[in-house]
């Protein structure tokens, strides 16, 4: 791995500037992480400006000056991104011995969990702002009970990098190790996962049933490398998936396996929480409830992952994956499954999901309906993999 391969994540956003997020650092560790701005979250902001009339656009992402890998989608965004702390993380005109390069290393070879818990907590030292680090240095929660080898493995990385920490910064500046775990802690139970949707996925779903603009459906098909208009309109993300970056919050909500809501954005400058199911007034009665993990992995990883964030979960989707066909559920908690089910497209899930509806009420005709359905996303499904 050289040194461009090591993207310079920073604070890009100061805490005053977003109503939601205190920091968000990249994730490095999916395919088209290169092709996101740094500062402002924008995927896949290059375009055809001939073909969208986006004068602004740019025929390739403006890479940092000091070349440490980071990308940016213009040089606002890059100036900006100096101007605002990312030269503090900056890798470029480092060597390869250097504390910096070294701390980023370890992060990367640690693993996605790692790597953002040491990144954002490096953030929020970097800042330099007292007052955010004591806030949450006094507010943490308390630390999660790790097995023994996982508490080695966390007094590891904490050690080794607050070692860094000081050569970075200075004995004087750096947090005591006491603190530094602390806040290390703090991240990992507190940051979530944000998809950032892909500009061209936005760009699918702004063009769908506006048949104007042949030039612009034949730019996206060709990227898309599909000659379906249907499947692209229809599946705009399977064909540009989105990029989750990790986000530390300034309140998280509370986490469920099956949330009743999820932070959305275009980009990071436009973060905002939205209902999964919308047109359900019912839920805007309801607490607050996000996955404060990657949802779409299975029962063992989710609860891999939660154990790791100190958090039980015993909600329904837990509940009835670990055994469906004796779980006792509501029909609106099988509803609520089978939305979820069907959004992330678990069709096979989906599947022990509509026969538990049968069971409650083998005459329910949207069950009966559903059952139908799902042999034919599940072709559509198989067709486009």
């Amino acid at each position: 791995m050289t040194d461009n391969d090591v993207c310079s994540p920073s604070s890009a956003l100061p805490p005053a500037l977003h109503p939601l997020c205190l920091y968000w650092v990249p994730n490095p560790f999916v395919a088209n992480q290169d092709t996101q701005c740094l500062y402002c979250g924008k995927l896949d902001e290059v375009k055809r400006p001939e073909i969208t009339g986006d004068t602004g656009s740019t025929s390739e992402l403006v890479e940092c000056i000091s070349q440490c890998g980071a990308k940016f989608c213009h040089v606002p965004c890059r100036d900006a991104a100096i101007a605002q702390g990312h030269t503090q993380l900056c890798v470029g005109s480092v060597s390869a011995d250097h504390p910096l390069h070294e701390i980023k290393m370890l992060a990367l070879e640690a693993g996605e969990a790692e790597y953002a818990m040491i990144m954002l907590a490096m953030a929020v030292v970097m800042d330099g702002d007292e007052k955010i680090l004591i806030d949450i240095i006094e507010t943490c929660s308390t630390n999660p009970d790790l097995d023994d080898i996982a508490q080695t493995r966390f007094d590891y990385i904490a050690q080794t990098t607050h070692a860094l920490l000081i050569e970075i910064t200075g004995q004087v500046e750096a947090p005591l190790l006491i603190d530094w775990s602390n806040l290390l802690h703090h991240v990992n139970n507190k940051c979530m996962p944000v998809p950032v949707k892909s500009n061209y996925a936005i760009e699918c779903e702004r063009l769908a049933g506006n048949s104007s603009n042949p030039e612009q459906y034949d730019y996206l098909l060709d990227i898309a490398e599909t000659s379906s208009l249907i499947a692209l309109t229809d599946e705009a993300d399977h064909y540009f998936p989105s990029v989750a970056s990790f986000c530390l919050l300034k309140e998280t909500p509370m986490h469920s396996c099956i949330p009743l809501n999820r932070i959305e954005c275009d980009n990071m400058l436009d973060m905002r929480y939205t209902q999964i199911i919308s047109g359900d007034d019912s839920n805007n009665f309801k607490p607050l409830t996000c996955s404060r993990i990657d949802n779409d992995a299975d029962l063992e990883d989710r609860a891999y992952a939660l154990e790791e964030k100190g958090i039980e979960c015993h909600c329904v989707r837990c509940r009835f994956e670990q055994h469906p066909e004796e779980c006792i559920c509501t029909m609106e908690e099988l509803e609520s499954l089978m939305a979820l089910a069907r959004l992330q497209m678990r069709y096979d899930d989906a599947s022990d999901i509509v026969d538990a509806i049968l069971k409650l009420n083998p005459r329910d005709g949207a069950g009966l309906l559903m059952q139908s359905r799902i042999a034919g996303w599940k072709g559509d499904f198989s067709k486009r993999e």
